[in-house]
């Protein structure tokens, strides 16, 4: 008896319903023309390319019950807002944890590159694997 299902057998993260997926060219796009000129949106006003940065800081906030990050380079160190160079912003690994103790279960899958060591953390391929790692352990954010 075989049941149609979109569900993949085995893995790590079970599937969820509700979720969306916003796929992006760049990490950030300028809202400056030709490309706000040209392109309008279904409802006639003028595109607004999306900010990755900016997108994951709101999904990030707004969570309250879980997180959910795999990735092949996830950097504690990283501030998501960075539109003033004077000022220092919260990093990825500040909010996270902020939000642990806000009770939203972190769960982060990250890469684990063979030539990350305590010589060169960063890694030949540039993951920060090893400085994420240190960086939540012993923090609830696992």
């Amino acid at each position: 008896n075989l049941t149609k299902t979109n569900e993949v057998p085995d893995v790590i993260f079970p599937m969820r319903t509700g979720c969306t997926f916003v796929p992006y060219q760049d990490a950030v796009t300028p809202a400056v023309p030709p490309i706000t000129d040209v392109i309008s949106s279904r409802t006639g006003t003028n595109y607004q390319p999306p900010n990755c940065w900016v997108d994951q800081l709101k999904a990030i906030n707004a969570a309250e019950k879980f997180i959910y990050i795999w990735g092949w380079a996830v950097w504690a160190d990283l501030e998501l807002l960075r539109d003033d160079d004077t000022k220092k912003w919260e990093t990825l690994g500040d909010i996270l944890k902020r939000k642990s103790k806000e009770g939203v279960r972190i769960l982060i899958m990250v890469w684990d590159e063979a030539m990350s060591t305590d010589v060169y953390p960063v890694g030949l391929m540039g993951t920060h694997d090893e400085q994420t790692f240190k960086y939540f352990q012993g923090t609830d954010v696992t």
